[in-house]
């Protein structure tokens, strides 16, 4: 029986050995110091503070790298801060700005960062809302402005493309050779935290989210390395990447799968809330209901306030089919229900893509928050109604505020997709969908902290009441989508207990010191929310997870 015992112990030693040899593992006698010096970086004693410690290697860069790296208080810096999506992006003060142009360059960045332990960020598209998650504070802002190729294979299977590209970028160039790829929905969204985060897109239906359309990744980790992870590489970390955000290195090239596009039928018909909110529920209802749904369609469905004509409340409901034709039955469920507006017509991805964009100027305070759902028609129309209830009260008290309600609908058929090479990081289950994601998404023009308190706390009771009445009708579930998550919330917590711990462990064997969980600063890690003081807090606890009890996963 012991020798049996033994055999056993044996037997899992080299299944877990034999696992681990098909994945990155940081060697344990790495030394940074070493690894610089092999670049020509010496280095020399650490000064004590942190200031100090990322002036220096702010000089560092600079020396290399000349042009690439804005300093502090010079030319352009605060141009650059300017561009950001959200104004408390912009509130971020880096020590320096440096713009690699290839994944050594980065490298170099992250030995120098890991070495000083000066915290850094990195910046793809910059459009998340919440402060630093594109800029790191006294730190080093990592901008991959400069990393904007978009190359096909001979085969035109894959685009080759480089985190500084946003979407519209990428469909333009694709669009001249008809091909696609499934990306982004908004013109300004960056390749880079888009993918990492999950991705929903047009094609969903068909082709699951942007991280299942991810042939490889070309990843530089904490060490340095600079390693190509795909399914049969380090087939354990590439399934981590597919949704896990970035907490196991830089992506610095993202190599997506094509298909042929050619031009879509799509654009949106905007409604007026109080008259037509029962009509335009129910449609989406018997839309999402399909036995046989048109895997070629994709929509959104929004309600929300405006600041115009004195303020009125409305939904818009965004219908996009991949073929260009006008006479498409595919969207007839709101055929008999007029519209205020109806951008409906023949155009490319990247027209709509812009489209989208345009409600989104640059430049204002933005505030996320996210909850996810079994779908039922009963519960998104007590969800639209509470919704105003909690937001009537500070309309007028916010000047510039508006507000929208997503209804992100993700069908059976998009989560199956989802198990292409070897699944993703996403607790999403077949059997439970169809889903819908709410997303609040909330901006202002001042820069109080009155008016903060007033929107972050109405999303605080929305999103709370929602979740709670969720859970009373059996409908809650306890997945947060990265990419409209608020820094209230634990994201990388709600993935499900055992998928949680297989993101833990990978990370741990490719960042073993925490690089990406201590020194990168803001956004979604490991053990819990990025903010835990503040207006947001009354509904943190609405986004605890509760853990997931899948036999599926």
């Amino acid at each position: 029986m012991k020798f049996q015992g033994y055999i056993a112990t044996v037997a899992v030693l080299l299944s877990i050995s034999s696992c681990l040899a098909n994945e990155y593992v940081e060697p344990t006698d790495f030394n940074v110091v070493e690894a610089l010096a092999l670049e020509g970086i010496p280095v020399n004693a650490l000064p004590n503070k942190r200031s100090d410690r990322c002036s220096t290697i702010c000089s560092i860069l600079s020396d290399l790298y000349h042009v690439q790296v804005i300093l502090a208080g010079v030319d352009g810096y605060d141009e650059w801060r300017g561009q950001f999506w959200s104004s408390y992006q912009r509130d971020a003060l880096p020590a320096c700005i440096f713009q690699p142009q290839n994944a050594h360059q980065v490298s170099i960045a992250v030995l120098l960062s890991r070495w000083s332990q000066c915290p850094f960020a990195v910046k793809s598209g910059g459009h998340a809302a919440m402060k630093e998650a594109s800029s790191a504070t006294g730190g080093v802002s990592i901008d991959m402005a400069q990393m904007k190729s978009i190359v096909l294979t001979g085969d035109k299977k894959i685009a080759k493309v480089a985190p500084g590209n946003t979407w519209y970028d990428v469909f333009v160039v694709l669009e001249k050779e008809e091909l696609a790829v499934v990306g982004g929905r908004v013109q300004n969204i960056g390749v880079g935290g888009f993918t990492l985060g999950g991705g929903i897109s047009f094609h969903a239906n068909e082709r699951g989210w942007g991280c299942d359309n991810v042939a490889n990744y070309e990843l530089v980790t904490a060490a340095g390395a600079v390693l190509q992870v795909n399914a049969a590489s380090y087939p354990q970390l590439f399934r981590s990447l597919r949704g896990g955000g970035p907490n196991f290195g830089i992506v610095t090239r993202f190599d997506l799968e094509t298909f042929h596009q050619g031009p879509i039928y799509g654009g949106s018909r905007t409604y007026h809330y109080p008259t037509q909110n029962r009509a335009v529920n129910d449609a989406l209802v018997k839309f999402t209901s399909k036995r046989n749904p048109d895997l070629g369609t994709a929509i959104w469905h929004v309600i929300g306030y405006m600041p115009v004509e004195g303020g009125i409340d409305f939904m818009s409901v965004l219908m996009v089919h991949k073929k260009p034709d006008p006479t498409t039955t595919a969207f007839d469920e709101w055929k008999d229900i007029t519209p205020l507006s109806d951008t409906l017509k023949v155009r490319t991805i990247a027209d709509i893509t812009a489209e989208n964009a345009a409600p989104l100027p640059n430049g204002l305070r933005e505030h996320y928050w996210t909850h996810t759902f079994k779908f039922d028609g009963n519960f998104i129309q007590w969800v639209s109604d509470m919704f105003y209830e909690e937001l009537n009260p500070i309309k007028k008290e916010v000047e510039g505020l508006m507000v929208t309600l997503l209804f992100q609908t993700v069908s059976k058929e998009s989560v199956k997709k989802m198990r292409r090479n070897g699944g993703n990081s996403l607790p999403l289950v077949e059997s439970e969908a169809p889903y819908f994601i709410l997303n609040f998404a909330g901006m202002w023009s001042k820069e109080n902290s009155q008016d903060e308190a007033k929107v972050i706390g109405a999303a605080a009771k929305i999103m709370t009441r929602a979740a709670d009445e969720g859970r009373r009708r059996g409908l809650f579930v306890p997945y947060i989508y990265m990419n409209y998550g608020s820094e209230y919330t634990d994201v990388m917590g709600s993935y499900e207990k055992k998928n949680i711990q297989r993101l833990e462990r990978v990370a741990r064997q490719v960042d073993p010191t925490g690089v990406f969980q201590k020194l990168r600063s803001g956004y979604f890690k490991f053990g819990g929310a990025p903010t835990t003081e503040g207006p947001g807090i009354l509904g943190s606890a609405a986004a605890r997870s509760e853990g997931y009890n899948h036999n599926e996963l």
